[in-house]
């Protein structure tokens, strides 16, 4: 697959140290410390998250073993919350055709 695009800015990438890491901890990392860069990025004009934001920052990496089990666990998490939006997505869905039903149900004369 390709496209066309255009970056305006710079775009900053990023190898992880497998002996210190590995990228799905990175992401939930960074994820979870994106409001702190984005403040550390706020500029007059623009905002800008850059290589220098990154150098100043320090970040908790645990040894590997323990690393896995936190993106375990908050994998488990994600896929649980996923559930449960569907499931509620699906309720609400089911709510308002009851709803509609009632409704046109009621304007028909047809409750008794």
């Amino acid at each position: 697959m390709s496209f066309e695009g255009c970056f305006p800015d710079s775009v900053i990438g990023m190898v992880p140290d497998h002996q210190v890491t590995f990228p799905e901890y990175v992401e939930y990392m960074l994820r979870f410390f994106a409001a702190d860069l984005k403040a550390q990025g706020k500029g007059s004009a623009q905002d800008n998250i850059n290589l220098a934001t990154f150098e100043k920052a320090t970040f908790p990496f645990p040894p590997i073993d323990r690393q896995r089990k936190i993106v375990s666990k908050l994998d488990g998490l994600w896929s649980s919350s996923s559930d449960l939006v569907t499931a509620y997505s699906n309720k609400i869905a089911y709510i308002d055709d009851l709803r509609q039903s009632l409704l046109q149900k009621a304007f028909a004369g047809e409750l008794t």
